[in-house]
């Protein structure tokens, strides 16, 4: 088989090589599990965001002015390129504004698809996870990108916002993720939706802030998710937010009472009992019924491969 690299990063060639490597010992039990590149065509965004497919997915670079990708052995590096641009805007503007670095997370498979662990959403090439981490200045190596991991800003104990981790930087940060035309809404926790709720001074904040949704398991990064492109036809968009900001009482005030942490905490236990007592029947992916087109997009020519 020819690789031809097309002027693709020698570090990302290789993770990818890495990751087709290591799908091929471990036999995944569904044909998109193993696609390490993205197919030939037209770029598009299929189905929703829990259930579809990348075409014509584009690869996030490695490094880029304001940001760095983590854990480059997942090949979850690939999304569409509304979100490839998204977060290449994103990373300049934090690097101008002197806000840290970037830390980003998983994307999407490179043609998108139901992962076997880690995420129920993130199938369409529109999503994507940035660390609550701004510090790391400096370029990480291969096995810091791996062996790091992301901080909790939650002081779990009070449940407050852990101020030594939490800094002026993460508000500045969000709100410039927020205020992005692509940007659909934005996962963080409850808490840290009431502290930006408190910066409002005038009316057009709520247009950002109203894109802030609070979310469990979203302590130590947020989640973007941008709205469906113009020229993704086959795009599900998600139920619109409701109306106004969030901030009031009413939208707020259950995320943060004692009975919605119990909740939290008992969604959380009910994950890791599944996974310790590793229950007979269908793994997630399965479950998931994918649009027709998604498996002509897993079954297409490789971009880079021939």
């Amino acid at each position: 088989m020819l690789v031809k690299s097309f002027g693709i990063p020698s570090i990302l060639l290789s993770c990818s090589l890495f990751a087709i490597s290591a799908f091929a010992a471990s036999k995944p039990s569904a044909p998109w599990l193993s696609l390490t590149v993205p197919n030939t065509g037209k770029s598009m965004a299929i189905g929703s965001y829990a259930a579809g497919c990348l075409a014509g997915g584009e690869s996030l670079p490695p490094n880029g002015k304001g940001f760095q990708v983590m854990r480059l052995s997942r090949a979850r590096f690939y999304g569409h390129p509304e979100l490839i641009g998204y977060i290449n805007d994103l990373g300049g503007k934090i690097a101008d504004r002197q806000l840290g670095t970037l830390l980003v997370g998983d994307l999407a498979m490179a043609r998108g698809g139901p992962m076997e662990g880690g995420h129920r959403s993130h199938q369409n090439g529109l999503d994507a996870d940035i660390w609550f981490t701004l510090d790391k200045k400096y370029r990480l190596d291969l096995y810091q990108r791996e062996a790091l991991s992301a901080f909790s800003v939650i002081a779990k104990k009070r449940y407050t916002l852990d101020t030594s981790r939490w800094t002026p930087k993460h508000d500045s940060a969000l709100q410039l993720a927020a205020q992005d035309g692509r940007v659909n809404r934005i996962f963080v926790t409850p808490l840290i939706k009431k502290r930006l709720c408190s910066f409002r001074k005038t009316k057009q904040d709520d247009i950002w802030l109203r894109k802030i949704r609070p979310w469990w398991g979203h302590d130590d990064h947020f989640h973007v998710r941008l709205n469906c492109p113009k020229e993704s036809p086959f795009c599900r968009p998600q139920k619109a937010i409701p109306a106004g900001n969030g901030c009031d009482k009413k939208s707020l005030k259950w995320w943060l009472t004692v009975t919605a942490q119990q909740h939290a905490k008992a969604q959380k236990a009910k994950v890791v009992t599944k996974k310790k007592t590793k229950k007979a029947g269908k793994p997630f992916w399965q479950k998931v019924k994918l649009p027709k087109m998604c498996h002509k997009v897993f079954a297409d020519k490789a971009r880079y491969l021939n």
